[in-house]
């Protein structure tokens, strides 16, 4: 249960100019399908870290990112859902990252491997339509001063044998117009 402050933060009909980036093209679609609704094609709707249509993972890790427009700061995360096609993910971390501000800086906000943190991860399998959900329960309040304006989420090692295949991230939370 979300608080009845938080929302969508990856809702692209309230912030239209968020950008989704990975440090590989993949096989299949850009980076920016993990923001949409639309999941009804099984190749277009989806971004993957593969080589061919084989599903061969492109060797090392990998990350996503999204990144709000410019004069918005993060200020928490209180949720994060990642929807993987069956080619998961189960050692990953995600991170709020200050990537337009001069100091930078990153805080780590969940990592799969950190016990306290994986208790708080329901993970949903569907094998029928071949899907892998972590929903990841974060309560996490930004440092203040720090202005956080990318969620990433590191892939540190395929849960298959196949490139990691990710539908969608969601994050809910609060974000603030910043002067």
């Amino acid at each position: 249960m979300l608080p009845e402050h938080a929302f969508l933060l990856t809702d692209t009909s309230r912030f239209p100019t968020l950008e989704a980036t990975a440090d590989v093209a993949g096989n299949l679609g850009d980076a920016s399908v993990v923001l949409s609704t639309d999941r009804s094609d099984w190749l277009k709707d989806r971004w993957q870290s593969a080589k061919d249509m084989s599903g061969r993972s492109i060797p090392g890790p990998h990350w996503l990112a999204i990144t709000w427009p410019p004069g918005h700061r993060i200020t928490s995360v209180e949720r994060i859902i990642v929807n993987y096609e069956i080619a998961s993910c189960d050692d990953y971390s995600v991170s709020l990252v200050a990537a337009r501000d001069e100091a930078g800086g990153a805080e780590l906000i969940h990592d799969s491997q950190v016990p306290a943190h994986s208790a708080n991860t329901v993970i949903t399998k569907d094998g029928a339509n071949k899907r892998v959900v972590h929903d990841m329960k974060v309560e996490n309040k930004a440092a203040a001063g720090v202005n956080y304006d990318m969620i990433r989420l590191d892939m540190w090692r395929p849960a298959t044998e196949w490139g990691t295949s990710v539908w969608s991230i969601e994050v809910f939370g609060l974000v603030e117009e910043v002067i």
